[in-house]
């Protein structure tokens, strides 16, 4: 593949060339040509309709179509831009650069050159061997997902009809299921916990944030009742909390609360919160790194649960009561997607099914059965 000074000149299996050139985030392709040359002065066309304003994006059969290669494009080459492209899909920062090693260190190199028209399970079993031979059980099954969460994206794009990589079992089988709070012991909860970290918990519930979206929130970043989220902490591989962007562009939103939890958090503010734009609400002082640890909310959790006599959650479930209570409160598929910063719908569906039993539940009592 050559670089030019706009877009990239690819040769197709066929001996013959193509053009790729990305527009807000997508990719496009041109037709096929014979020669190098015959691309580069398309591309060259291209760019100048995009700078004089006249470009538009092409039309199925013509030049292309967005994000989609060519049929007969080889692995690699269908992957590389959707590699580099993870995070404008809605994949964390370290999703897309863990995916992105795994599928240049081990996928490639098997089946790269294999036509993704072509791609089939016997070429995920072949990766799948490759690594079983060198690699324990639970590396194998990380660099399949890796590769099935990619491929996944071609059967989006209806480049092939079905995926073939197969990973057997649920990333989540072995999890605990969250636990949701009704509203009342939720209000049960908050009263439990100690005054200054109270906040901490009405945000974490009724305003649906993570727990490294709350570590790193500033005075400056609340104008009740809106919450701007910007950033988020997350642990380091040696355990050290660290600041960095939020899970995902998703993650970059504004929330409202409702009066109670607006009323928590200003009297935070009002008690417990320095004067100056950047303090943060919850600061550890005394220590190297400033931020909340997640693990004095677990103990603090953990003792209002008790006091109050509710069974043992996950700080996180704190987030899952408020998601579930908002699409109780009637909240749609984007209204839900928005408020808890999800890119995929798959994620908050769960929520959504909670709102369509309670609407079950409320036709039923209207009669008429």
């Amino acid at each position: 593949m050559a670089r030019d000074l706009f877009g990239s000149i690819i040769k197709a299996p066929s001996g013959h060339y193509y053009g790729r050139y990305r527009r807000k985030g997508h990719d496009y392709y041109t037709p096929r040509m014979r020669t190098k040359t015959q691309v580069y002065r398309r591309l060259a066309e291209i760019q100048a309709e995009i700078l004089a304003g006249t470009w538009t994006p092409p039309a199925k059969g013509k030049q292309g179509r967005k994000r989609t290669a060519p049929a007969d494009a080889t692995l690699a080459e269908w992957a590389r831009p959707i590699l580099d492209g993870l995070e404008d899909a809605g994949f964390s920062p370290n999703t897309a650069r863990s995916y992105q090693s795994v599928w240049r260190r081990h996928i490639l190199p098997i089946v790269g050159g294999v036509r993704l028209s072509d791609l089939s399970e016997v070429h995920s079993e072949m990766v799948k061997a490759a690594m079983a031979s060198t690699y324990a059980a639970k590396t194998v099954r990380n660099v399949m997902l890796a590769f099935s969460a990619v491929v996944a994206r071609a059967v989006s794009d209806k480049v092939i009809p079905s995926n073939p990589v197969k990973v057997i079992g649920s990333r989540g089988e072995s999890k605990r299921a969250p636990v949701t709070l009704a509203a009342d012991d939720l209000e049960r909860l908050i009263d439990a916990v100690p005054q200054h970290l109270r906040a901490a918990f009405a945000l974490a519930s009724w305003g649906c944030l993570r727990y490294g979206e709350i570590a790193p929130l500033e005075r400056r970043d609340v104008d009740l009742p809106l919450v701007s989220v910007t950033k988020a902490v997350k642990r380091a591989p040696g355990g050290k909390l660290v600041l960095g962007p939020p899970k995902s562009k998703a993650g970059y939103r504004v929330v409202a609360l409702g009066q109670r939890a607006a009323d928590i958090v200003q009297f935070h503010l009002d008690n417990y919160v320095m004067a100056a734009p950047e303090s943060l609400l919850f600061r550890r002082d005394g220590q190297d790194v400033p931020y909340l640890s997640d693990k004095i909310l677990r103990k603090v959790l953990s003792d209002s649960l008790t006091k109050v006599g509710l069974p043992p959650m996950r700080f996180h479930d704190l987030r899952h009561t408020g998601m579930t209570l908002y699409g109780q409160a009637g909240a749609t598929l984007a209204d839900l997607m928005r408020r808890g910063g999800h890119t995929s719908p798959d994620t908050v569906m769960i929520y959504q099914h909670s709102n369509r039993r309670r609407d079950l539940e409320l036709a039923q009592r209207m009669g008429g059965n």
